[in-house]
């Protein structure tokens, strides 16, 4: 259970960083400022280009993340907890959606067949 917990909170953190706007903008502003600094600095342009990148970045989440759960409780895992279900209610929407827009493809292709 603490791995599914550890790998929702992954996902949810990694797709926060590095493609979700974020409330009042914040880590879309967050991923400009760091390329921003990448121009004038070498580590922050790594750093950069780990913003951008979904695999680095699950990387460095789900190693902290672990860490974290190793070393403090409780409260670490309440955060964990917080994260792992809006990462299961996001998936669950976007499954969701995706099924909702299939099954719309299909009428639509049956009723074209049909006329």
């Amino acid at each position: 259970m603490k791995l599914l917990v550890l790998i929702l909170a992954t996902w949810r953190l990694t797709s926060l960083f590095t493609q979700e706007l974020g409330p009042f903008d914040v880590f879309e502003r967050l991923r400009d400022w760091v390329g921003e600094q990448g121009h004038k600095n070498p580590v922050a342009r790594e750093i950069s280009r780990g913003l951008a990148c979904f695999w680095c970045n699950s990387l460095w989440w789900a190693t902290l993340l672990a860490l974290l759960s190793l070393v403090a409780e409780p409260l670490p895992m309440l955060l964990l907890y917080a994260l792992a279900a809006s990462a299961g209610a996001i998936l669950l929407e976007e499954t969701r959606a995706l099924t909702e827009d299939l099954l719309n493809a299909r009428v639509a292709t049956r009723l074209r067949k049909d006329n």
